[in-house]
């Protein structure tokens, strides 16, 4: 891959992780995942469930937002639902140093 496709896509994916940070400010509640499927599918993201999956452990893992699996109902699957950490909060109203691997 040329470094500038890299570069490029680089790029693609800070912006995919911080619209999810955006989405979840913005609604300033816990979110349902298949809400935000919906918000990509609006930003016309060509992107698998995989690669949101990957993006939604990176920004877990780096303490921006909770994942939560819940059984709403006794016979229901799990639902998984998506909430902004206080540190994310905090990137996204840009009281913290930027992160590089996120573009809010």
């Amino acid at each position: 891959m040329k470094q500038q496709e890299r570069k490029e896509q680089n790029l693609g994916v800070k912006w995919v992780r911080g619209r999810i940070l955006k989405y979840l400010y913005k609604n300033r509640s816990r979110v349902n995942a298949e809400m935000l499927w919906e918000l990509l599918d609006m930003y016309n993201m060509s992107i698998t469930d995989t690669e949101v999956l990957q993006h939604l452990d990176y920004l877990e893992k780096k303490g921006y937002l909770t994942i939560h699996a819940e059984r709403l109902h006794r016979d229901s699957m799990g639902v998984i639902f998506l909430e902004l950490t206080p540190k994310g909060l905090d990137l996204v109203q840009g009281f913290v140093p930027d992160d590089p691997g996120i573009e809010v």
